[in-house]
């Protein structure tokens, strides 16, 4: 009997545990089915009205991803905080070292002391922050004693007479380097930034009776060279363009302060340039911005060779740029079409440049470049290539703009010849543009067609009162309405023969505009004869320009709908 009914009690435990075992799955799959991915549910089916969709305390709008909000409270209190304040506390550092000065409490041992001492504080603490996770407070404190230290050498030396200036230019130089290793130990960006803008100045902080330029330029090179050797290394892009812009400006600063020197500041340059060229073609990193930066040194090194160098070396420079951007162009050509492109615009700006320095002929330098910006913007569309492209119009303008204000005296002339290149080129450009470029406005091929009428028809002005120069006042006028008729008839003809409705329209437009000419401009001063003569030239004209369109419009045949 105790034998049967143990058996009865397990087999009660049994059944209780597989109860037990059934509402666990059934919570389990419950729980699955709320935490199931979106794109594995079905969609809700539609409902007839609000009153007959079910309720449920999951929604779609709850499911969706919810954007990533800015956490203020981070942004301001760990990062921009302790930046403006380290400020602030150097400010109230600084005025407290000029009360006690003034009050004669500090000697000028006793301020080098303490200026070492908070450097030294300042160093220890920002180690300290940075172990207990405040990396923001930690690189501010860091980056605040190299200032200290660097402040503290500039007093030693210009304000005290301590040291002399080599010692305070090597206690510099120790200085930055350890800026730079902070840098590489805790990773940081905003330090090495820091210790490139210190090391840039640091010429500027040792006196010197007589500077030295070769020294001047040989350790800003040098110096730039290790940050973008390290901007490199460490991936650092705002660290790459700083320092690109902090020699450039070094240069700038010290060619106004001394005002010589500066075929050694070019030179300067172009060893910048250098180091950009090598580290773009060994190390694609960031190709875009590389070529970006090398684009606007080599421009910035032109100006300095421009004005450093004589005549012919400036001409020897320009032309050995355009034969290696040439070369590296081809190099570039099939392996990378954007690095070709870029390399050819640097050609392009370098063989301006030597046109302006070889070519004694104004209107011929601006002839050669309007050829030469062509052909450039056609391999920038070949290419790809928005840098080459924007790079020929920019030279584009630069060489046809100064030829609105060349006026034309005789018909066959070097004048002649350049207002007929400037009218054949743009519109070569604009045939380009229009067959390989999708602007975002459509407009704007309207307006580049607009301002080619307005530039062939000042054109064909000044060739008619160069040809009508001996003729009567009002002949004068009667041959240039009649000229501007004959080009709008012609565009008439030819919009009809190639079937361009753009230029059938400038055509009619341009026969009121003429219309308008002679009755504001020609009538006025024109006697009654030539006013006859003109009106029935005009409506003539108008009247078979409308039978053109009349016959064209005939000759066409019906649309026909196939049933």
């Amino acid at each position: 009997m105790e034998k049967d009914q143990n058996f009865l009690e397990l087999e009660k435990r049994i059944a209780s545990l597989e109860q037990e075992v059934i509402r666990l799955k059934g919570m389990l799959h419950e729980k699955e089915a709320i935490h199931q991915p979106i794109k594995n549910m079905a969609p809700p089916p539609p409902v007839s009205s609000p009153e007959a969709q079910p309720k449920s305390s999951l929604s779609w709008e709850s499911l969706a991803p919810k954007p990533e909000e800015t956490d203020w409270e981070h942004l301001i209190g760990r990062i921009w905080l302790p930046r403006i304040f380290i400020v602030v506390l150097l400010l109230g550092v600084i005025w407290a070292f000029k009360v006690s000065i003034d009050k004669g409490l500090i000697t000028e041992p006793v301020r080098v002391l303490l200026g070492f001492l908070a450097s030294g504080v300042f160093l220890w603490l920002g180690d300290r922050q940075i172990k207990q996770q405040r990396s923001a407070l930690g690189q501010v404190l860091l980056g605040g004693s190299v200032c200290l230290a660097m402040l503290t050498t500039f007093a030693m030396h210009a304000l005290y007479d301590f040291i002399s200036a080599s010692p305070a230019f090597l206690l510099n130089v120790v200085w930055i380097a350890g800026g730079m290793y902070l840098a590489h130990r805790y990773r940081s960006e905003a330090l090495a930034i820091l210790a490139s803008l210190a090391g840039c100045l640091v010429p500027f902080l040792v006196e010197s009776q007589e500077p030295n330029t070769w020294l001047f330029v040989s350790y800003e090179v040098i110096l730039y060279g290790g940050f973008l050797y390290f901007a490199i290394h460490k991936q650092y892009i705002t660290l790459y363009f700083s320092s690109s812009i902090l020699l450039q400006a070094a240069f700038v600063a010290y060619a106004i302060g001394t005002q010589g020197d500066i075929d050694l500041l070019a030179a300067g340059s172009v060893a910048q340039y250098a180091i950009l060229l090598i580290c773009l073609l060994t190390r694609h990193w960031y190709a875009h911005s590389q070529t970006g930066v090398l684009f606007a040194c080599f421009l910035l090194t032109l100006l300095w060779i421009n004005i450093g160098y004589e005549e012919m070396s400036v001409q020897l420079l320009s032309l050995a740029g355009f034969l290696l951007h040439s070369f590296l162009a081809i190099y570039f050509w099939k392996r990378n079409a954007k690095t070709a492109g870029a390399f050819l615009a640097l050609a392009s700006f370098s063989l301006a440049f030597y046109f302006t320095r070889t070519i004694d002929n104004q209107p011929l330098i601006y002839l050669a470049v309007l050829i030469e910006a062509t052909a450039a913007f056609y391999a920038g569309i070949r290419l790809r290539s928005r840098l080459l492209a924007g790079s020929a119009i920019v030279l584009y303008l630069f060489g046809s703009l100064p030829i609105l204000d060349y006026s034309i005296e005789q018909v066959i002339s070097i004048e002649t010849v350049l207002w007929i290149g400037l009218v054949i080129t743009f519109y070569i450009n604009i045939k380009l543009a229009e067959a390989h470029v999708t602007p975002s406005n459509p407009n704007i091929f309207t307006v580049l067609y607009t301002a080619h009428t307005a530039l062939m028809l000042l054109f064909l002005t000044r060739e008619t009162n160069v040809l009508a120069e001996n003729l009567s006042f009002d002949m004068k006028h009667l041959a240039v309405s009649f000229v501007w008729v004959l080009y709008a008839v012609s565009a008439v003809v030819y919009g009809m023969i190639k079937k361009e409705a753009r230029l059938r329209l400038f055509g009619v437009i341009l026969i009121f505009v003429t219309l308008l000419k002679v009755i504001f401009i020609d009538l006025p001063n024109v006697s009654l004869l030539f006013r006859a003569i003109l009106f029935i030239v005009l409506g003539g004209i108008g009247i078979a320009v409308s039978r053109l369109f009349y016959t064209a419009s005939k000759d066409k045949k019906p649309d026909t709908i196939s049933k």
